[in-house]
């Protein structure tokens, strides 16, 4: 590894927590002069570098990822490894910006989530906006590439190992048609570059979702999963959907979680690849989950499963039907989320959860989203879950779900899982 830090640099330089053993031979270059690079348990000191320097370094990725066996740090698939740049990359906590050149022996490929700096050269040189000290998935080594364009966006796609029950072929119909429904219900997919890479998992489908500078998500695919099977999962729109809304984690994971709770089944059952009778009877089944329990303080200050996951959700459900309510089924949380997206709201960015309920208010002309928040993000409040489903009518009795079409708000509960026209 080779980096020039500008004139001004200074700091201590680090990868991402645990990968600090893979590093070796650490040097400092300034001018002519060449020496080791001082380092402790904390990281390297880049210190007289104020007219710019190159710091050089060795580091063991087969080996990170031999002995870590955690994608979000290193992994090996055969000849193929997972690692975000900021596991072998030094860089300088709070330093922003910086442009990435990786050179590979063919058959080999470097697969990145940072946009290129050449769009017509997009495996020579990348560029990201934000800190090294958290990045997206990257993959290097043996993968099979390849380029979706789903609606404005271009999805680069990498698969690793032969162990799945369908082929390349396959995978790419499935993720494109994944993503398909989820650009017709945010109106577009904001021209985005996302990189999914899939690779091989003990069952089922696994999905995690990385941003800070660039969108990716790693899909493990069980050997039995068929191509019917994978349509039908609700794994990958659950982690699309995190793709398609901004970072707000570690800080409030609930309201990134929830959101994906709460729309990805919206949007399979407009798809037809969930029953509308099975998303009403998952939100009765699993909203008690998020109610608040003895010693809640919130969605904002509880870190429990189901206030995140289900609590999440909660909130979310009741922002749209109190939207759709109040404008009689004109505004929804979907024109909220597009209106998110399309101002440069993606996992690639950070964004303060004010800007957010700004941003969705605006869209939805009116403070449904700053008013449910307040009322449930720092304090444990609780709807009266039987009541809000009389209303909206919805009955479920063991599996069977029905719909009373002369409940006060069966208008806004038909509306939530229909497409709108226009």
């Amino acid at each position: 590894m080779h980096a020039t830090f500008p004139p001004g640099s200074s700091g201590t330089l680090r990868v991402a927590d645990g990968s600090e053993g893979f590093i070796s031979d650490p040097r400092r270059r300034v001018g002519a002069a060449e020496q080791p690079l001082a380092g402790d348990e904390t990281g390297f000191a880049l210190d007289q570098c104020g007219g710019g320097c190159e710091v050089s370094y060795a580091f063991a990725l087969r080996e990170a990822a031999q002995q870590l066996r955690d994608a979000e740090a290193a992994e090996q698939f055969g000849e193929a490894l997972v690692a975000p740049s900021s596991s072998w990359l030094l860089g300088i906590p709070g330093q922003h910006g910086y442009s990435l050149e990786v050179h590979t022996a063919a058959p080999s490929v470097f697969l990145s989530a940072f946009p290129a700096l050449d769009p017509s050269r997009p495996g020579d040189a990348v560029a990201s906006p934000a800190s090294t000290i958290f990045a997206p998935f990257a993959g290097l080594g043996a993968w099979r590439a390849r380029a979706l364009r789903v609606s404005d966006a271009e999805i680069s796609v990498g698969v690793a190992g032969d162990t799945y029950g369908t082929g390349d072929d396959e995978i790419a119909r499935w993720l494109e048609q994944t993503w398909t429904p989820l650009a017709d219900y945010y109106a577009g997919l904001a021209q985005l570059h996302p990189l999914i890479l899939v690779v091989p998992g003990d069952s089922r489908i696994h999905g995690v979702t990385l941003g800070n500078g660039g969108s990716s998500v790693l899909l493990r695919v069980g050997s039995d999963v068929t191509l019917a099977e994978a349509l039908h999962s609700w794994v990958p729109t659950h982690e699309f959907i995190h793709v398609l809304f901004p970072s707000v984690a570690p800080r409030l994971p609930w309201i990134e979680e929830g959101l994906a709770t709460y729309v990805e089944p919206i949007v399979r059952a407009r798809a037809g690849r969930v029953s509308v009778e099975q998303f009403w009877r998952d939100l009765v089944r699993g909203l008690p989950k998020g109610l608040p329990q003895r010693g809640d303080h919130g969605l904002d200050n509880t870190r429990t499963w189901g206030r995140t996951y289900w609590g999440g959700a909660l909130y979310w459900l009741l922002v749209d039907v109190r939207l759709r309510e109040r404008t009689n089924n004109g505004r929804s949380v979907q024109d909220a989320l597009r209106a998110i997206l399309h101002a440069g709201g993606n996992v690639s960015v950070d964004w303060p959860i004010e800007r957010i309920l700004s941003v969705a208010d605006s869209a939805t002309q009116g403070s449904d989203f700053r008013n449910t928040y307040d009322q449930m993000a720092a304090a444990p409040w609780a709807p009266d879950l039987k009541r809000l489903f009389a209303d909206l009518g919805v009955s479920v009795k063991g599996d069977r779900v029905s719909f009373n079409d002369r409940a006060r708000l069966a208008g806004v509960r038909a509306s939530i899982t229909t497409s709108p026209k226009g």
